[in-house]
């Protein structure tokens, strides 16, 4: 996962939406990526469901979220980014993670996203 959501980030992978929490931490922690190039990274998101579990490793830690939900939304419902997705004015008080692409899969632009959530359920130290 490489910070940022511009073109040239997006070209390399799955990136870091700025603005948006840390894995681990209270907050949301958002991800986005293209369904096609850069790898394909989130081609089969929309096969993730209740209970499928995402990992995040980082340098340091292992984390494990469980997904809570996924849907369809319009681009411009930014909602989705919130610390408590939906909630622009509510405090965070769990570690969330959310993934985006865009949906139907295509290389041309789409109005629709599609949107996985989950919830930490686990954060070990690596080895």
């Amino acid at each position: 996962i490489v910070e940022g959501t511009g073109a040239s980030q997006l070209a390399l992978g799955p990136g870091h939406v700025p603005g948006t929490g840390l894995p681990g931490r209270p907050g949301n922690f958002v991800v986005a990526a293209h369904d096609v190039t850069a790898g394909n990274p989130f081609l089969h998101l929309r096969i993730l469901h209740k209970p499928d579990k995402i990992y995040i490793r980082t340098r340091n830690y292992l984390y494990k979220y469980v997904v809570t939900s996924e849907r369809v939304v319009k681009y411009t419902d930014v909602g989705v980014e919130y610390p408590v997705p939906g909630h622009p004015r509510q405090a965070p008080s769990r570690a969330r993670i959310t993934l985006i692409t865009c949906t139907p899969v295509t290389l041309a632009f789409t109005p629709w996203r599609i949107v996985v959530t989950g919830e930490l359920v686990r954060a070990s130290a690596r080895k």
